[in-house]
């Protein structure tokens, strides 16, 4: 799709980036909770602030790996 578009994918501007970490962590919160895997959490006695660092954390750190290296590329 970049490479159609003619962009770089390691230089997308920062709300881009942000939009793909939120989208990611919706569509993974709406997984948990198909799977009812959400509830199993509660019930364990994990609340919801651990649930959305979960969440958040791969597609975040994820995006912020392809924002430096493209940094670093120049």
């Amino acid at each position: 799709m970049f490479l159609l578009a003619g962009t770089d994918p390691l230089r997308l501007p920062p709300l881009t980036l942000a939009a793909v970490v939120v989208l990611a962590a919706a569509v993974n919160l709406v997984e948990l909770r198909r799977r009812r895997e959400y509830d199993l959490l509660c019930n364990l006695g994990v609340g919801a602030v651990p649930v959305a660092a979960l969440v958040i954390a791969p597609p975040l750190t994820g995006e912020l790996l392809l924002h430096v290296v493209g940094t670093l590329r120049g």
